[in-house]
């Protein structure tokens, strides 16, 4: 917030070329009125002006220096423009399809090549035999069947696979579940 409100700021660059003697005289009238009042500001300006007066004096009392001429020479040298510019070349229209694909060659090429290698491998790589272990298991869904049969909560009762024994006693139906008011929390019919 202090940055918002703060009007010494404003006047910081104006007391810069007061110091230095460059500040328009429109302006000047202003700036003396708010340095009159700003005890900061004053503090700034005085700082400013010891700095510019100290450059003010060297300007005077240094000797002037003169480039030798090897330097002089390269200084002309590389400021002479070389060669002429180089004009724009005209813009030429891509088609959309063209547009599109522009700056990504690089990108859908590396993925096609990918996807061709995918292709050849899966197609090149041999069949892989069925160990015996789990030729003997029976199927998945025999499986599951037998587990819904015996599963006293299931829903959906499937009867159990037939037998080829005959001689095995009838299945009676699975018992139903107590009522929920019935049940206790270790409760398993079994």
């Amino acid at each position: 917030m202090k940055r918002f409100f703060n009007l010494c700021r404003r006047q910081r660059e104006r007391l810069s070329l007061l110091a230095s003697g460059a500040l328009p005289d429109a302006e000047r009238a202003t700036t003396e009125a708010h340095l009159a009042a700003c005890a900061e500001c004053r503090r700034y300006f005085e700082e400013v002006r010891a700095v510019s007066r100290g450059l003010q004096s060297w300007r005077d009392t240094a000797p002037p220096v003169e480039p030798r001429p090897a330097w002089h020479a390269e200084w002309v040298r590389a400021i002479q423009p070389g060669h002429e510019p180089m004009k724009p070349r005209a813009e030429t229209s891509l088609p959309w399809w063209q547009a599109l694909f522009a700056g990504r060659r690089a990108a859908l090429g590396g993925l096609g090549a990918t996807w061709l290698l995918i292709l050849f491998f899966r197609a090149t790589a041999p069949e892989v035999a069925q160990p015996a272990s789990q030729a003997l298991l029976p199927a998945p869904r025999a499986v599951l069947m037998a587990l819904k049969a015996r599963d006293p909560w299931s829903e959906q009762r499937v009867p159990a696979p037939e037998s080829d024994d005959e001689s095995a006693p009838a299945q009676r139906p699975p018992k139903s579940p107590p009522p929920r008011s019935e049940r206790g929390a270790n409760h398993f019919i079994g």
